[in-house]
């Protein structure tokens, strides 16, 4: 099985974010075996530091929201499907959240495709 937890902190409400996941996360996974085992949902998190503005947080973990993403599938080959797949879709909520962070045990592959994820030593994009 695939995994990965996406922080999202944004001024936008839960209902945008989830319109938003329904009208997009088909497009990113699309022709990719893994889209037929896909589940995700998305979460109000219940660790976020209200207390600093959107994008300003020192640890993604304080973000308004998360999403839970992950499929059944378990071979190499739909591994990477996965991995691509949720590239894509990390891509696509950056163009319209403020800051969207993978937390999965893939995050060189997603800065490689995205061009960013949080780390101790790069906590915000350029």
């Amino acid at each position: 099985m695939s995994y990965c937890k996406v922080y999202v902190d944004t001024v936008y409400s839960m209902h945008d974010l989830k319109l938003f996941m329904e009208e997009n996360i088909e497009n990113c996974f699309e022709g990719l075996k893994c889209f037929v085992s896909l589940d995700f949902a998305a979460y109000d998190n219940e660790n976020n530091n209200g207390n600093l503005a959107v994008g300003m947080k020192e640890d993604p973990t304080e973000a308004r929201y998360y999403i839970e993403i992950g499929d059944d599938f378990e071979s190499e080959f739909d591994s990477y499907d996965f991995k691509y797949g949720l590239a894509n879709f990390i891509i696509s909520l950056r163009r319209k959240f403020e800051y969207v962070v993978a937390s999965c045990n893939f995050e060189d592959y997603i800065v490689e495709r995205t061009g960013w994820n949080w780390t101790d030593d790069c906590k915000f994009p350029d």
